[in-house]
């Protein structure tokens, strides 16, 4: 808060409640996982039940083996979000990146469904012909050519312009 005293409120007051609610039970989350640094999070059975007790309403599971995610997700009323864990899970992620084929390598456990690289790639040897073409036809006299010019038959800005500058002198 800027002002002392001042209670917030309205619906960025709210908001700003949520979030600094939200914030601690990740903390909270955050400290338990701390503690349990070195060992795989699946080898913790208490820690999606602390994680629940926290307050946390889904964990991401990264990289553990399928079975697990399966039996994990079974024991716990957290969302389970699989990132390369088998379809066990509440929810299947991956990155864009991988899925639209725009990675220059993908992890062992993604697929890629598209093959954007290749556009990307496809739109810079198309835009360095485009600029090479360019500057060599500006270099060579031929951009821009006599249909690409403005040249009205009768131009009274033009006149009125040629009248001022031999006027000035």
């Amino acid at each position: 808060m800027t002002n002392k005293g001042k209670v917030p409120h309205g619906p960025s007051a709210m908001a700003a409640s949520k979030a600094s609610e939200l914030n601690g039970r990740m903390v909270a989350a955050r400290k338990h996982a701390r503690k349990s640094a070195g060992k795989p999070a699946w080898a913790h059975p208490v820690l999606f039940r602390r994680l629940e007790d926290a307050g946390a309403f889904a964990v991401e599971c990264e990289l553990i083996a399928a079975p697990v995610m399966t039996e994990i997700n079974r024991r716990t009323g957290l969302v389970t979000v699989s990132l390369g864990s088998g379809p066990g899970g509440d929810v299947a992620f991956l990155f864009t990146s991988d899925i639209i084929g725009d990675s220059p390598r993908l992890p062992r456990h993604a697929r890629s469904w598209g093959d954007v690289a290749s556009l990307r790639q496809q739109i810079v040897i198309e835009r360095q012909r485009a600029l090479t073409a360019f500057r060599s036809e500006v270099a060579g006299g031929s951009y821009p050519a006599p249909g690409e010019l403005i040249h009205p038959e009768s131009d009274p800005e033009l006149d009125a312009l040629l009248e001022r500058l031999s006027s000035a002198g």
